[in-house]
């Protein structure tokens, strides 16, 4: 039935919206499922210098699973979120990831739509805040410089990808708001939830 990606910076509200998307629309949130968990959870314990490929192969069995489900699914993240990272993190250089990226459009299912969501720095900053008083592990990086050098290849990423591509600033829509234009945009029947 296909699927769509929901891309972005962290703080700007993809797990929020991906909810959304699977209670009101009915959305199966594929990147959730226990193997998919499992592998993500794998990939975040390899040495730094081996995570985008244990990411990559994370993202790559999500995008099949994905591809063949019955209904409409939806990822968190997919190579985009990986490559963009690995740039921002400064763990590879800009032609590596460039290059990558051709190996992932090559061998990885295409979805029907890129989300790509946004809000402005101060609110995506706030949001990661809040994060780390329920969630005090997490490790999101909420530097400025990380984050400008997150948007500068992410944006080249899904330009260079081709896929039809939706930009929701998640400061101007909620949740529910931002899910229905997703739905609208792949032609997704409200379910009433």
């Amino acid at each position: 039935m296909g699927f769509i990606i929901i891309e972005g910076d962290n703080g700007t509200g993809k797990d929020t919206v991906a909810d959304a998307l699977s209670f009101m629309h009915g959305f199966t949130i594929i990147s959730r499922q226990k193997e998919m968990i499992r592998l993500e959870h794998n990939a975040r314990t390899v040495a730094e210098t081996e995570r985008t490929a244990a990411f990559l192969d994370y993202n790559h069995a999500c995008g099949q699973a994905a591809a063949a489900a019955p209904n409409r699914g939806c990822l968190v993240r997919y190579w985009i979120s990986t490559l963009a990272a690995s740039f921002a993190d400064q763990i590879l250089p800009e032609d590596e990831i460039l290059t990558m990226a051709g190996e992932c459009l090559r061998d990885m299912p295409a979805p029907d739509l890129a989300v790509q969501l946004v809000c402005p720095e101060a609110i995506r900053v706030a949001r990661i805040m809040e994060r780390k008083i329920r969630e005090p592990d997490r490790r999101d990086d909420i530097t400025t410089t990380r984050s400008a050098r997150y948007r500068l290849i992410s944006g080249k990423l899904l330009d260079l990808s081709g896929y039809p591509l939706l930009r929701i600033d998640t400061a101007r829509n909620t949740p529910g708001q931002t899910a229905a234009q997703i739905a609208t945009a792949v032609g997704t029947e409200d379910h009433g939830r």
